[in-house]
């Protein structure tokens, strides 16, 4: 299905009946990714799923947005939905939107599960510097010194992945990924549980942690020898973990 929010495409699913929960997708995927899981849950929720501009079916932004934007997107969406209150479940990416629109507009959030949630700056040592330093001194003799050069040598820079965003992603993921959520934690009113693996490389454990004590009321479980996607990796026991929590409040 299709809606339009603040001029943007925006293609979405909904499955199941009952209270409403929202789940929110990681960078570089979309709501197929998490649609079995979303079937578990729709035995007890009415269930919304939605791609991020530039994801799935939803197209990309005419002009790069901000992780901001994002968040108003969803919001904008539960007012088209006539959604006026929701549990919301997010991975990565995801968690960050969940963030924004917990602190920024708490009556629209019940409670929140937050799988292997970005948000926090990362800890950036020495090696982190020092390779930024010499991309952006390459980057000065390049665009200087050989001009004709600079074009394909600035495509070869970066993942395989970011290679293949356009110049509006890529502009649109430097603004998500550069944003630091961590002011906001203390603002979210609503209960929080956060889901971790153990061996999450994308969102290291010491995130969860600083996310734990940030965050007012937060609860968390790390679950053994698990990746980045240990939600998915332990399905059964995260849609029982998910449906306890939120049951609480009902």
């Amino acid at each position: 299905m299709k809606t339009t929010v603040n001029g943007q495409i925006i293609n979405y699913e909904q499955l199941g009946q009952g209270d409403d929960l929202i789940i929110l997708h990681g960078w570089g995927y979309d709501i197929s990714l998490l649609m079995p899981f979303a079937r578990i849950l729709a035995d007890s929720y009415r269930v919304t799923l939605a791609d991020m501009p530039g994801h799935g079916g939803s197209p990309e932004p005419e002009k790069s947005i901000t992780v901001y934007d994002y968040a108003n997107l969803v919001s904008g969406l539960m007012d088209n939905l006539k959604i006026e209150s929701a549990y919301i479940l997010g991975h990565s990416f995801g968690c960050r939107l969940a963030i924004i629109l917990a602190a920024k507009e708490p009556e629209k959030v019940k409670r929140l599960v937050l799988c292997g949630a970005a948000g926090i700056r990362d800890r950036r040592g020495t090696k982190y510097y020092i390779r930024v330093y010499s991309y952006k001194c390459a980057k000065f003799f390049v665009k200087n010194f050989a001009p004709k050069k600079y074009d394909s040598w600035r495509k070869n820079r970066g993942s395989e992945d970011y290679r293949k965003l356009s110049d509006v992603m890529k502009a649109t993921f430097s603004n998500v990924v550069n944003e630091d959520l961590t002011p906001l934690l203390s603002k979210i009113k609503a209960p929080v549980f956060l889901i971790w693996g153990e061996n999450d490389t994308a969102t290291p454990l010491y995130m969860a942690d600083i996310m734990e004590k940030e965050i007012p009321d937060c609860a968390k479980v790390v679950y053994k020898n698990r990746t980045h996607y240990g939600f998915l990796e332990e399905t059964p026991r995260t849609a029982a973990i998910v449906k306890t929590f939120f049951k609480e409040q009902k």
